[in-house]
């Protein structure tokens, strides 16, 4: 998608487990980090399939992620939102697919 976060990285959360704090700290380091936003997001992040090798995956579980966020990511639903080490948010899927990030991660990471 290209798009960069940073217009939202300031952004306050408090996730699933009730740890508060700003997106621009979750997306620290050489990783990639999965938004899981809105109720049932979380669930289906355990069905995808990210490769051993290569930059890890973190995942932030907001299941209520706030009027700012749900605007500035057009959040209507359950939404995933992969970002890349570099801050560019990668692929988005709603409705608790992963159908964008999958594709993604064939591109990036084939099968053997």
């Amino acid at each position: 998608m290209g798009r960069s976060v940073g217009e939202t990285m300031n952004a306050a959360y408090t996730d699933i487990h009730g740890r508060s704090g700003r997106l621009h700290q979750a997306f620290r380091g050489p990783k990639f980090t999965l938004l899981a936003l809105g109720d049932g997001a979380a669930a289906t992040t355990a069905t995808l399939a990210w490769p051993a090798m290569g930059d890890p995956l973190d995942t932030l579980a907001v299941s209520d992620p706030g009027s700012g966020l749900k605007r500035s990511y057009g959040v209507t639903g359950p939404t995933l939102i992969l970002v890349r080490p570099d801050g560019y948010i990668t692929a988005v899927d709603r409705d608790g697919r992963h159908t964008d990030i999958e594709q993604f991660l064939e591109l990036v990471a084939p099968a053997a």
